[in-house]
């Protein structure tokens, strides 16, 4: 049994952790569910300020869509640590590669500065699109790496609708 198989034998985990940001401290939790949608978040205490991040897990794959950092705590490096220690928890259930899909410009600089790279659709199996509900028409067809965005971006291209959505890849 895997370490993700353990996970879903108990109801639906939830990790102790805590992250600090400045003179902060907060509690982390980590959900997974029986169908491999994680939750990972953190609310400071008396109020809905804080910062989330959710996805989908399958086999050594997570796909993560869902990032959230409330106003009020941008700028304070919360987001990032609270993506380090995603992986840091994702690398403990045995995952190998995190996808983000994503479409607005601040959230593909905030995966690209935290070491996620564009990666073109195709070189993502058929099996593993299914498995994480990547559904290539979503993809900006134009958009295949990194440099490619980089030209869009100083163009000032319109890199489209938000539906159209950006691949990017990290390996854990």
């Amino acid at each position: 049994m895997t370490d993700f198989e353990k996970l879903h034998a108990q109801k639906p985990a939830t990790t102790p952790l805590e992250i600090e940001s400045g003179e902060l401290k907060w509690p982390i939790s980590f959900k997974v569910t029986s169908d491999g949608s994680f939750f990972f978040n953190t609310v400071s205490k008396g109020d809905n300020e804080g910062a989330s991040l959710g996805g989908h897990i399958s086999g050594e794959n997570v796909k993560l869509n869902c990032v959230k950092v409330d106003r009020l705590l941008r700028g304070m490096n919360l987001g990032s640590k609270l993506l380090t220690m995603l992986e840091e928890e994702l690398k403990k259930l045995g995952i190998k590669t995190i996808y983000a899909t994503f479409a607005r410009p601040d959230q593909i600089g905030f995966f690209r500065s935290n070491g996620y790279v564009i990666t073109p659709l195709e070189l993502i199996t058929k099996e593993i699109q299914e498995a994480l509900a990547i559904t290539p028409e979503c993809f900006h067809s134009r958009v295949k790496n990194d440099r490619d965005y980089d030209d869009l971006l100083s163009k000032r291209e319109v890199l489209g609708d938000q539906s159209e959505q950006i691949l990017l890849m990290k390996r854990i």
